[in-house]
C-alpha cells in the first residue's frame, strides 16, 4: 500500500475516533477538575451517614426522573437527561474561552466568561433586550446540542451506522477507567446533578461518541475539485497566506510631560496641550525610523532615539510567518496584505483611542504610531509533507542541573543514542514506516507524537524549528529517507513518508470548506428535528458554575 493510501486510510479510520477524543479529552480535563469535587461529595456522603443527614429528597429525585424536559423526534429527556447537556454546554464554554485566555492571563481567563461563576446564572443578565440570563443562554445551547445528537443518531440509524469494535472498546475503556476512580453513580452525581445516575451517563456518553463519530464520517467523505478552492477563497485571498514582518510602536505617552497631580495623589492629569505636544513628539520619532535599508538599520533608529536612552533592550517586534487574520491592527493587516506591498516597503500608521469630550460625545485622538517594516509574505502554494520521528532528548549529566544549556558531552551521549536506534531500526527484520512507527511509539521522548508512532501529518513552512523543518522542505527528499537532525529540544531521528499531492494553501481551504459545509448540513438536521418542549421548571436554574 503506497503513503498516500495509507495516509487516506489513517483519516478515514481515525475521523471519527479524532472527534471521540478530543470529546474524551474534554470530559477527561473535566473529570480531573472534579476530582476534588468528587471527593467531597464522598465524603459528605459519609458524614451524612454517620449523622443520619438526608443529603437529598428522593421525591424530588424521582419526580425529575419521571419529568419529561423535551422531546426530540421520538426521543423523550427527562430533566436528568437533559441536565448532562445543560453542564457540558457550561463546561465547553468555559474550555474555549480558557483556551482563548489562560496563555495571556493564567490567573484572570474568568474575567472573560462574561458572567460571575460564584453567582446563580438565573441572576446574571446575559440579553438585556431579550431580558435573558445565562441561564437560559446555556439552556438554548443544551437543547441545540441534544437536537443535534438525537438527529444524528437518527440517521445514523436510518444508514445502519454503528460504532466500529475500536470505538465500542474505546467506551468500555474509558467508563472502566472512571470506575476504577469511584462507582460510576459517584462520579456522576458529583460532576453534573444529583438526579443523575451512572447508567444514564453512559447512555449519554455513549449517544454523544454515536453522533460525533457518523458526523466524522460524514465529513471523512467531503470531496472538492480545483474550481471549488478557487472559488472558495475569492476575496479571501490572504486569509490563506502569512507574512513576515518588523514592527514597532511608539506610544505618545512616552512624551508627556507637565500635568498636574490629582486629589488624591495618585494620577497625574495631563491637559488637551500636554497631549497634542505628546503626539507631535510621538509622531517626529516615528518619522524618523521611516526609509531604512534593512532591519538591522531600522533597529538601530529605534536604539538611537532619546525616549529610548535608558532602554538597551529597544528593538522592533519581528514577526514571523503571521497568517493574516492573527495581525492584530486592521490598518497594519490592510498594509501588510496589499498585492502591491514588495520586501523593504514601510509605512507609519496612526493608532487611535476613543476619547470622551465634555459634552458627552466621543472622538478619535491619536495615541501613537505604529512603523512597519514589510519583509515578505508566502502564500504556502508548495505541497505539504508527512514525517515521522523519535525524539532523544537531551539531558543533564547532574540531575540537580536545572540550566536550560547543554554541554557538548550531553549532546553527544543523546546523538549516540539516536544513532544507536536509528541502527536497532535498519538491522530489524522489517525496515519501513510501520516498523520505524512502532520504534517511535516505544522510543520517542516527544508526547505529542508518541501515540501515533511520532506522526506529524501535514507540515507547513514556519511550524517547525528550523532545523527539523529545513531537513523536511529538503528540495531532494523522497519517501522512505531517514536522518539525524540536531534540535534545541535534543536529536531527532528522522523518517520521510511523503510529500502530498495538495498544497499546504488548498489543504487550509479545504478545512474552511468541510467546516462550513458539514456545520450547514449538521444545522440543516436540526431544523428538520421535530423538538418539543416539556417542563423545564425542574431544570437547575440557579446553578453556581465555580
Amino acid at each position: 500500500m503506497s503513503a498516500s493510501s495509507k495516509k487516506k486510510l489513517r483519516k478515514e479510520q481515525n475521523a471519527a475516533a479524532m472527534t471521540q477524543k478530543q470529546q474524551k479529552e474534554m470530559k477527561d480535563a473535566k473529570a480531573l477538575k472534579n476530582y476534588t469535587l468528587t471527593f467531597v461529595v464522598v465524603m459528605v456522603l459519609v458524614v451524612a451517614i454517620v449523622l443520619g443527614v438526608t443529603i437529598s429528597n428522593p421525591i424530588n429525585v424521582a419526580l425529575d426522573q419521571s419529568t419529561t424536559a423535551i422531546t426530540i423526534g421520538d426521543h423523550v429527556l427527562t430533566i436528568p437527561d437533559l441536565t448532562f447537556f445543560y453542564v457540558d454546554a457550561i463546561q465547553n464554554y468555559k474550555n474555549e474561552v480558557k483556551n482563548l485566555y489562560y496563555n495571556q492571563y493564567p490567573s484572570y481567563w474568568q474575567l472573560f466568561l462574561g458572567y460571575d461563576t460564584y453567582s446563580p446564572l438565573d441572576e446574571q443578565i446575559f440579553d438585556e433586550k431579550e431580558g435573558t440570563t445565562w441561564a437560559h443562554y446555556f439552556m438554548d445551547e443544551a437543547i441545540k446540542e441534544a437536537t443535534a445528537t438525537y438527529a444524528l443518531i437518527d440517521l445514523a440509524a436510518k444508514e445502519n451506522y454503528t460504532l466500529s469494535d475500536e470505538e465500542k472498546k474505546d467506551l468500555d475503556t474509558y467508563f472502566n477507567s472512571l470506575e476504577l476512580f469511584n462507582d460510576l453513580d459517584t462520579y456522576a452525581k458529583g460532576i453534573y446533578s444529583n438526579s443523575v445516575t451512572g447508567e444514564g451517563f453512559k447512555a449519554y456518553y455513549s449517544a454523544r461518541t454515536l453522533a460525533d463519530s457518523f458526523y466524522a464520517n460524514y465529513v471523512s467523505k467531503l470531496e472538492y475539485e480545483d474550481k471549488d478552492y478557487r472559488e472558495f477563497e475569492k476575496g479571501n485571498y490572504n486569509v490563506y497566506s502569512s507574512f513576515n514582518f518588523a514592527i514597532y510602536g511608539v506610544s505618545a505617552n512616552k512624551y508627556l510631560t507637565g500635568g498636574t497631580k490629582s486629589e488624591d495623589g495618585k494620577t497625574t492629569i495631563y491637559s488637551d496641550k500636554e497631549k497634542d505636544e505628546a503626539v507631535q513628539k510621538a509622531l517626529k520619532d516615528a518619522q524618523a525610523l521611516m526609509n531604512k535599508e534593512s532591519v538591522e538599520k531600522f533597529d538601530e533608529a529605534i536604539k538611537a532615539l532619546e525616549v529610548n536612552k535608558d532602554n538597551k533592550t529597544a528593538a522592533s517586534t519581528k514577526n514571523k510567518n503571521t497568517f493574516y487574520n492573527n495581525i492584530s491592527n486592521k490598518d497594519v493587516q490592510t498594509w501588510v496584505g496589499n498585492a502591491s506591498r514588495k520586501e523593504g516597503d514601510m509605512t507609519c500608521i496612526t493608532v487611535n483611542e476613543t476619547v470622551t469630550l465634555e459634552d458627552g460625545t466621543t472622538t478619535l485622538r491619536p495615541a501613537g504610531y505604529y512603523v512597519v517594516f514589510f519583509q515578505g509574505r508566502e502564500d504556502h502554494k508548495y505541497q505539504s509533507v508527512d514525517v515521522r520521528h523519535i525524539l532523544v532528548k537531551f539531558a543533564k549529566a547532574n540531575k540537580d542541573d536545572k540550566s536550560t544549556t547543554y554541554t557538548l558531552a550531553e549532546k553527544e551521549t543523546a546523538k549516540k543514542k539516536a544513532e544507536e536506534l536509528l541502527e536497532q531500526w535498519k538491522k530489524g527484520e522489517k525496515v519501513d514506516e510501520d516498523s520505524f512507527a512502532a520504534l517511535a511509539k516505544e522510543k520517542t521522548e516527544d508526547t505529542g507524537s508518541k501515540s501515533n508512532g511520532g506522526l506529524y501529518e501535514d507540515i507547513y513552512k514556519g511550524q517547525m524549528v528550523e532545523a527539523f523543518e529545513n531537513w523536511c522542505f529538503d528540495k531532494d527528499r523522497k519517501a522512505g529517507d531517514t536522518g539525524l537532525v540536531e534540535t534545541e529540544y535534543g536529536y531527532h531521528i528522522m523518517y520521510f513518508v511523503e510529500t502530498n499531492e495538495m498544497t499546504y494553501r488548498d489543504h487550509m481551504i479545504k478545512s474552511d470548506l468541510v467546516n462550513e459545509d458539514a456545520a450547514e448540513w449538521r444545522d440543516e438536521l436540526v431544523e428538520k428535528a421535530t423538538v418539543v418542549e416539556g417542563d423545564l421548571s425542574r431544570m437547575e436554574w440557579d446553578m453556581i458554575t465555580g
